[in-house]
């Protein structure tokens, strides 16, 4: 039977070492997903891997493993750490996603134009149909309505300033510090514009194209230089922070240790914040090093997370109310052909009587024909309320009872099936994306990790504290990942941006069902 299904991984299932085997993956639309007999939205961030379908479980599962498997990945990779969930509880995990309670910067912002982005992306490749159209709508007008409503996004908390922060804990004031940023992306630039801000005393870029970097140092005031050169920089840096997308450490501890040696016991702090990591760990061995990940930063996070953490109940309760009115909204779909139909009808009927009572060799003054395009309009309107309001109420009807409710309507019923396939797949203007983003939240969003239609793929063990389905009756028994070594925060990882601008309505650009 056709639903909702989700499988994905994210900050709170898998450690960072996972993570970022799957950072360099990048697809618009799942292949096999034409949005119709399946839909699919993948969501993909640095600390977040879900695809998001509508229509058959088993196949679902077998589109997302080809898929990984496309992309030299494979099931057993990802199975320890997945987590899957159908029907209602993926709706109210994406409300959550959207909402900023499954990022581990709780209320995070970035998230949102993460989810928009990736719908956009799926819905220009036709993978997405009526029903991931109107959840991805919903969740993006949730998140637009709970940093509204609420304070989840106030006190802003990211990786840049979390970053910052964590150097000021060591040093104190920066003023004396040299800081080096190596990569010139959004984060890279996030991280600058703290340092200055803060007061740093001097900052260096250093990145595999130069112009990039010199672009960085106009910005923020600095000095720019060439990968090839960053042995030299390091050697002056008092701070380090790395933000690079390469797929392998640019920074070795063959090359780290060569530039310790000629440094005189001067302590280098390290931040890598890049997944995949752009240090070696082993770099954390070498005396007067002191070298920390993402997954390292929770605890500056969470001094600025507590007027958050008090937001959530509210946030929870306008989720549930957006939850019911999801529900309400998907009862229509089955009426939602002939009520569009019959206003199409209406209004046609209106047209050709103005016509035929006004025709062209007979024109209207310009005022007058407005003012008879607003009479007829609105009679039409006043005549169609009630049958519209009638049809919806009976939003459950079967495809006999629709046939005779189109025929009433002088409709051809074979006619609005036709439509029903062929409306769904608009595709909608991709803009440009930002960087990746993830946040520390107090709980875990609620997933099932069990089906009714038991499908293939083995259900994942790792999603402890979640909140599970219906389904499964004892939730809390799942195992949690277990954490990192020592140093290490196991369950948390931040990410990328400060307050991007506000995500504009959808509504005017995909079907609004």
């Amino acid at each position: 039977m056709a639903g909702f299904y989700l499988i994905g991984l994210n900050h709170a299932s898998a450690p960072v070492e996972v993570r970022e085997r799957f950072a360099g993956l990048c697809v618009s639309g799942l292949p096999g997903a034409d949005g119709r007999a399946m839909e699919a939205v993948t969501v993909l961030t640095c600390n977040r891997v879900e695809a998001y379908f509508y229509g058959d479980a088993a196949a679902a599962q077998a589109m997302f493993a080809a898929w990984l498997a496309s992309e030299n990945r494979s099931w057993s990779e990802i199975e320890p750490y997945a987590y899957r969930c159908w029907g209602r509880d993926v709706v109210r995990h994406l409300l959550l996603v959207a909402a900023g309670l499954d990022s581990m910067v709780l209320g995070e912002q970035q998230i949102l134009h993460q989810v928009k982005a990736s719908y956009q992306a799926a819905a220009a490749a036709g993978s997405v149909g009526k029903h991931l159209h109107a959840l991805f709508q919903r969740a993006l007008e949730v998140g637009k309505r709970v940093r509204a409503e609420t304070r989840i996004s106030e006190n802003t908390v990211s990786i840049a300033s979390a970053a910052v922060e964590m150097a000021r804990s060591i040093f104190g004031p920066l003023d004396r510090c040299t800081a080096l940023v190596v990569g010139a992306g959004e984060m890279a630039g996030l991280v600058a514009r703290q340092m200055r801000d803060r007061g740093v005393g001097a900052l260096l870029f250093a990145n595999r194209t130069p112009a990039r970097a010199e672009e960085l140092a106009r910005l923020y005031g600095g000095r720019a230089a060439s990968l090839a050169d960053l042995a030299a920089q390091l050697a002056q840096a008092d701070v380090l922070i790395s933000s690079t997308g390469a797929p392998r450490p640019v920074i070795t501890r063959e090359l780290l240790a060569e530039v310790m040696a000629a440094r005189h016991d001067r302590p280098l702090f390290a931040i890598d914040i890049a997944v995949p990591r752009d240090i070696e760990p082993e770099c954390a061995d070498l005396e007067n090093v002191f070298l920390y990940d993402i997954d390292d930063l929770q605890q500056v996070v969470d001094e600025s997370l507590e007027l958050r953490r008090q937001e959530s109940p509210k946030v929870e309760a306008i989720i549930d109310e957006e939850l019911a009115r999801f529900d309400r909204s998907l009862e229509t779909f089955a009426v939602a052909p002939l009520l569009a139909a019959v206003r199409a009808r209406a209004d046609e009927i209106r047209r050709a009587e103005l016509d035929r009572i006004f025709p062209a060799s007979r024109p209207l003054p310009a005022d007058l024909r407005a003012d008879l395009e607003r009479l007829t309009r609105a009679l039409m309107g006043k005549w169609l309320h009630h049958p519209m309001i009638t049809l919806k109420e009976r939003a459950q009807v079967g495809a006999d009872e629709l046939a005779v409710l189109a025929r009433l309507f002088g409709l051809d019923p074979s006619a609005l099936a036709s439509s029903d396939a062929e409306a769904t797949s608009e595709p909608v203007p991709v803009p440009a994306t930002t960087t990746a983003t993830a946040s520390a939240t107090p709980k875990a969003s609620p997933v099932s990790t069990a089906s009714p239609a038991s499908p293939a793929l083995p259900a994942s063990p790792a999603m402890a504290g979640l909140a599970v389905a219906s389904t499964v009756p004892d939730a809390q028994a799942a195992t949690r990942v277990p954490p990192r070594g020592a140093g290490a925060s196991a369950a948390t990882v931040a990410a990328a941006g400060d307050t991007p601008g506000p995500v504009e309505s959808l509504s005017e650009r995909a079907p609004t069902l």
